[in-house]
């Protein structure tokens, strides 16, 4: 996920094992872009919880590298829209 940080949407990634935080920068207001993240992401099938701007992953433990890969190429994509 920390491979995230270079898009210029992306405020702060943060984490801690298999938990990850992905902050966008704020719209017209506070959790607008979040909210919009989130129903992008919905629609590419991944569904994300999301508090605000941030997009919280939280895959089950015994989710594969081979598995989340692909949660961060849809996260890329539909972040790189901003």
């Amino acid at each position: 996920m920390f491979g995230l940080q270079d898009l210029a949407a992306v405020a702060d990634v943060r984490g801690f094992g298999m938990l990850a935080g992905v902050e966008v920068e704020a719209g017209k207001a506070p959790g607008v872009r979040g909210t919009d993240l989130q129903a992008k992401l919905f629609d590419r099938r991944l569904h994300v919880k999301t508090t605000g701007d941030v997009a919280m992953i939280a895959p089950a433990f015994v989710t594969s590298r081979a598995e989340i890969d692909p949660m961060t190429a849809v996260l890329r994509d539909a972040t790189s829209e901003y």
